[in-house]
């Protein structure tokens, strides 16, 4: 991009300048976020009683008790493509899980959580699945 606006502003269009000011910016910008977005982070502790939840970026928020029995809610998936959605809930609570995680990783969330007593339901249990 430096070498594109130095060769527009050799060539004497200099109002390019504050647009590669602005790009870079920009750049800089959603670098930032994208690289802060992988610090992510989510702890879930079980035990027979309770299950705790507590996620953050740079430092760890609240905790979130939910009381057993705990629930691993699975969403539907918008379209064929999207990865499957996940939220732990008990009867008053209910957070989202996984969100930032690959296909594989999903995987074993799911499989880790309901080998620790995490009774799976569809979210749209009523419904039944489709044919």
């Amino acid at each position: 991009m430096l070498i594109i606006a130095t060769g527009w502003m050799i060539a004497g269009v200099w109002l390019i300048l504050p647009f590669f000011l602005l790009d870079i910016m920009l750049f800089t910008y959603l670098f930032y976020r994208v690289s802060e977005a992988t610090y992510q982070r989510q702890f879930i502790i079980i035990d027979k009683e309770r299950v705790q939840f507590r996620a953050g970026i740079h430092r760890l928020g609240t905790a979130i008790v939910f009381l057993r029995p705990c629930y691993l809610l699975v969403h539907k998936r918008t379209a064929r493509g999207h990865l499957p959605a996940f939220s732990v809930s008990d009867d008053d609570k209910t957070q989202r899980i996984g969100n930032f995680l690959n296909e594989e990783d999903l995987i074993l969330l799911r499989k880790k959580l309901t080998e620790f007593g995490l009774i799976e339901v569809d979210q749209q249990w009523w419904q039944g699945k489709p044919p």
